[in-house]
């Protein structure tokens, strides 16, 4: 939570100082917000994910390869924003001095670049690879866990399906069983009735 709560906070320092790059373009402010947010939330991202690699410490071509782009870009994207807040105060304050100019670019560069080195440290000594492994594998387990769960609970109402069924075709059953039987009963009943020998089956007792 400290973590998050720094980044943040360099969040909300970068957004007033690159702010006033994106006015140069004369757009709507809403373009400036949107600008500024992409911007600063790269940064910080970049910053994130550069402290990870740095911590985990395992290297291969790939990893070197993003982390070395997880650097210049950033470096780059800051040196153009100073550059630009540069250019802008200079169009608006007319009595700038070329020598004062420069220790704005200078200043302003080096204040974002501290924003993007204190992400990057901080992501490096919050990033524990023991500890989000532990996390991931408490996510997967908790996840684990609700699908038993629904599993369970999809094999109990299969099962009380099963019963209710079992229970009604078995009633059924018993249902054809009685009819069938007092049909066999009344065919008996009516056979012994009319049957020219009733006499001689009796005394063979074959009724």
């Amino acid at each position: 939570m400290g973590y998050w709560l720094l980044i943040a906070l360099l969040f909300i320092f970068e957004f007033p100082i690159n702010s006033i790059v994106f006015r140069v373009f004369g757009e709507a402010e809403i373009f400036t917000y949107v600008a500024t947010t992409a911007i600063a939330i790269s940064l910080l991202a970049c910053a994130h994910q550069l402290g990870n690699f740095l911590r985990e410490g395992k290297w291969d071509k790939t990893r070197t390869t993003i982390a070395a782009l997880l650097i210049i870009i950033p470096i780059l994207v800051i040196g153009a924003v100073a550059w630009l807040r540069q250019w802008y105060i200079s169009q608006v304050a007319e009595d700038v001095g070329g020598a004062w100019s420069q220790g704005m670019f200078f200043a302003f560069a080096t204040f974002n670049l501290l924003i993007f080195v204190v992400a990057t440290v901080a992501s490096y000594l919050v990033h524990d690879p023991t500890l989000f492994a532990v996390y991931r594998a408490r996510k997967q387990l908790a996840k684990a866990r609700n699908e038993f769960e629904k599993a369970e609970r999809d094999y109990i109402r299969a099962q009380t399906d099963r019963v209710k069924t079992r229970d009604a075709y078995r009633v059924r059953a018993h249902q054809i069983k009685d009819m069938a039987q007092l049909l066999i009963q009344c065919y008996r009943t009516e056979n012994l009735r009319h049957r020219t020998d009733r006499e001689q089956y009796e005394k063979e007792g074959l009724y």
